[in-house]
Parts: C-alpha cells; structure tokens; sequence
C-alpha cells in the first residue's frame, strides 16, 4: 500500500522528522541568535505537525486552531502572559497530531517507510512536549526543578529542553531534576510513557518492515 500525503507518499512526515532533528540541534546553542533558530523551527515543526494530518479535514481544522495561536504566541512574543499561553497552546498541538500520527500508523495494513518515520516523529515530538509541560510548571511555580541556572526565561526553557530528553531515554544524569510534585509527576510520566513506547511500538514496527522486506526480496527471488 502506498501512502500518499499531501500529494507525495509521506514526504511530509519524512521534512516533520528532519524538523525535529534540527529543533534538537539549535536548541542548545545559548546565544540570541541561537534563541531566534530555535523559535523559528519551533514554529516549522508546528506548521510541520499540522500539515502532518492535512488528509483528515477535521483533524487538520484542529490542528490549526490549535497551532496558529500557539505558533503566534509563543514564536512573537515567547515572553509573559503570551508567551505561556503560547506553551500550552503548543503542548496541546503537538500532542494531538502525535494521537493523530499514532492512529494512522494503526490503521495502515502494512508497514512503510512512512510509518517507520512517523513513529520516530512521535518519540521526538514526546521531548518537545514535555520541555514544554515543565516549562509551564516552573512558570506557574518557580523552583519546581533543582539545577537551573538560567538567568531568563529562555535560558530555563532551554535547560528544560535538555532534562525532557534526558528523561526521556531514562539517562538521568542528576545535575537538574524535578523538586515539585507536579514536576515530579510529570517526569515519571514521562520516562514510562518513553520506554513503553520504544518497547511496544517502535520495536514492533521496525521488526515487522524487516520482515516484510525479507518476504517481498524472498517472493523475488522465488520468481
């Protein structure tokens, strides 16, 4: 079966991936202009997850709602009221197209690169997530975390990028951590829901394109 999407077969889902690759990559860089990249391509990897579930029409209305304002808020004005506005419009854009994502890898009888790769953009979209999660609990209230020592608001968020991934591959190097409950909750949840999901999906469908690939080579062969 092939996927089509947006008129090519999961073009789209391989440009969201690279997307949050590169979010990854600039994220760390603690300049302005370093800054300036990452809010650019935070908000490439928003129009990146909304155009993700273009095909679905009432998804995809959703998705903009819901990824417009945040797109808006938080790339134009990442500072104050706006700016956490802006967080949690991105928590709830990212996590939809993330439920979108994963029931239509569900609902493909068969295993595609596409899917393989939108698999992969679901787990990275998970850090995003999260960083963001925790970046709302310490501004709703400040000293939920150990170890920060950003002087702005940018600087903290980008530490919490870095603690989201962290917790998610279950690394847990110690030198920032959650001290609130909320952020205590909200990292548990985090390196279970990580771990399940290598474990259940992403494993099972990297297993079954193999094999798929070895009985489409196997049935060549036998011609």
């Amino acid at each position: 079966m092939k996927d089509r999407l947006l008129g090519r077969e999961g073009y789209i889902h391989h440009i969201l991936l690279g997307l949050t690759l590169l979010l990854i990559s600039v994220q760390p860089i603690g300049t302005n202009a370093g800054e300036l990249y990452s809010r650019i391509v935070y908000g490439l990897v928003v129009v990146g997850s909304v155009a993700a579930v273009y095909g679905r029409r009432l998804f995809f209305l959703v998705g903009v709602l819901l990824g417009v304002p945040s797109l808006v808020y938080f790339v134009l004005w990442p500072e104050g009221v706006w700016g956490t506005a802006g967080m949690a419009l991105g928590v709830a854009t990212l996590s939809f197209v993330c439920l979108v994502l994963l029931k239509s890898i569900y609902e493909r009888p068969a295993v595609s690169s596409a899917n393989v790769m939108s698999s992969l953009t679901v787990y990275l979209l998970f850090g995003i997530i999260w960083s963001l999660a925790f970046a709302l609990v310490e501004v709703s209230v400040p000293g939920s975390f150990y170890g920060l020592a950003g002087a702005s608001a940018a600087d903290t968020r980008r530490e919490l990028f870095y603690y989201s991934f962290v917790t998610l591959t279950t690394l847990g190097y110690g030198d920032i951590g959650p001290s609130g409950q909320g952020a205590r909750a909200l990292a548990i949840l985090e390196s279970v829901v990580g771990q399940l999901y290598l474990v259940v999906l992403v494993a099972s469908l990297v297993g079954m394109f193999l094999n798929q690939k070895s009985e489409e080579r196997a049935r060549r062969s036998g011609k």
